[in-house]
């Protein structure tokens, strides 16, 4: 495809390198457009009795400024944090290509949308809005790695599907197995696409891209906007829109009320359970996300609750799909009210109304914290995230301030401790003059932070 990097601004259009795209300020890249009726108006009624029926009273920032760049047939990027209401964003638009593709080739003619999806879980959770408009019987196939890949073939043997929602190693096999065909597809859609480059999927998605025709609308979601995905844009789309909402920079939802707790951590188990009562006070029916870094202690601290009568499930990779999606189910369902995970495992988690976090284990970098605790706080709504720092956890502390004051949260005194303990230490097993130099400055930088 023939690489234009033009970008859409508010006073007209400005033709840019790849290097200098990446350093406009964003308010640059916010399209001056409104989301009002005279784009609603020509919806279909199971879209507005959906959105009746979800009280979905007004759009999500990110769908006002995304839904009519999308309407318009544009190739957008759009980079907003998880949570932000991206999926009706996309979902809305493919309903509408679909319908007008069946009044041109009919119901059979093969599904002219795919969304790719970094995890199986997100692909199902999509699958699962898809569904909701069953009234305009809209039909969806999820092509996933840990599924029946022989199952996946039989159903590609039905011509009636609509959308294909995928993750991309499964779909690629499919693909060069000539199982799937792509060129019929319309509109593609590259959600996480930030994630699925992370697990080591640009390959496949490169792969798969380029058996689509250049015709196709292309939508590329992302939390962050780093090289890789910058590269991906202006090689595989056309003239595209760019819409961030909290800027390239990955940020905690302000909407979070953020605890650190410093701790032995032999009292952990005893605080975890001093947060889990008082949860139950805060809100009637918590619904609460607890992360651990293994997945033996998800499982230890599942049956450790259990014992103590709370309703908990554990999720993480060593789960069969089957009892992942009956994890998922129970938790969703409010069957068990608490879910102990991994990383790994809650990739891809889209449940609106999850009140509490706890990371329980610290991540190991500052970029899967935001996301955890990104689990809640979903749609504008409030949430809570505890998590439980330790003396082992001080190579995270300075980027944990960080975030805690550009979000305004109160920084414990004991976490100020923890920096300032780490910033002393580090440099002085260089044991040099150098070393003392750094300590000094460094203790006068934290000072005049944390007054």
């Amino acid at each position: 495809m023939m690489l234009r990097n033009l970008i859409r601004l508010r006073n007209g259009l400005i033709k840019l390198d790849a290097a200098t795209a990446c350093k406009l300020p964003r308010h640059a890249f916010m399209p001056s457009r409104s989301f009002g009726s005279e784009l609603t108006s020509s919806w279909p009624e199971a879209i507005k009795n959906f959105l009746a029926k979800e009280k979905i009273e007004k759009p999500t920032i990110i769908q006002e400024k995304t839904l009519p760049v999308v309407m318009e047939n544009k190739d957008l990027v759009g980079v907003a944090r998880t949570g932000s209401g991206k999926t009706l964003a996309f979902v809305i638009p493919a309903i509408m290509k679909i319908l007008k593709e069946r009044e041109v080739k009919g119901r059979n003619s093969g599904p002219s949308c795919l969304v790719l999806a970094p995890t199986r879980e997100l692909a199902a959770q999509t699958s699962d809005v898809f569904r909701k408009f069953y009234s305009l019987n809209i039909r969806s196939l999820v092509l996933v790695g840990g599924a029946s890949r022989s199952a996946q073939i039989r159903a590609l043997e039905d011509s009636s599907h609509d959308v294909y929602i995928a993750t991309p190693g499964r779909l690629n096999d499919l693909v060069e197995s000539n199982y799937v065909d792509l060129s019929n597809i319309k509109y593609l859609v590259l959600d996480e696409a930030d994630r699925m480059l992370d697990m080591g999927f640009e390959p496949q998605i490169r792969k798969i891209i380029q058996r689509i025709p250049n015709d196709r609308q292309t939508l590329m979601w992302s939390a962050t906007w780093p090289r890789e995905i910058q590269s991906l844009a202006m090689e595989f789309m056309n003239d595209y829109e760019y819409v961030a909402i909290d800027g390239e920079k990955l940020r905690a939802n302000p909407n979070i009320e953020q605890k650190i707790v410093v701790c032995d951590p032999r009292e952990k188990l005893n605080l975890m359970f001093e947060h889990l009562e008082q949860f139950r006070l805060e809100v009637e029916k918590p619904r609460i996300l607890i992360f651990v870094n293994t997945k033996r202690l998800a499982d230890q601290l599942m049956l450790y609750l259990m014992r103590k009568k709370y309703r908990a499930i554990s999720m993480h990779g060593d789960r069969s799909q089957r009892q992942r999606d009956d994890a998922l189910r129970l938790f969703k369902n409010r069957l068990c009210n608490i879910m102990i995970a991994t990383d790994v495992a809650a990739r891809g988690l889209d449940i609106d109304d999850i009140s509490h976090i706890i990371n329980y284990e610290f991540p190991n970098n500052i970029e899967d914290y935001i996301h955890r605790i990104g689990r809640t706080a979903r749609h504008e709504k409030k949430g809570v995230a505890v998590s439980l720092l330790t003396q082992n956890n001080t190579n995270i502390v300075n980027k944990l301030v960080q975030v805690l004051q550009e979000t305004d949260q109160p920084v414990p005194e004991e976490l100020k401790d923890l920096a300032f303990s780490e910033a002393y230490t580090r440099p002085n097993r260089l044991r040099s003059n150098s070393a003392r130099r750094f300590n000094d400055n460094r203790r006068k930088e934290l000072d005049f932070v944390f007054t």
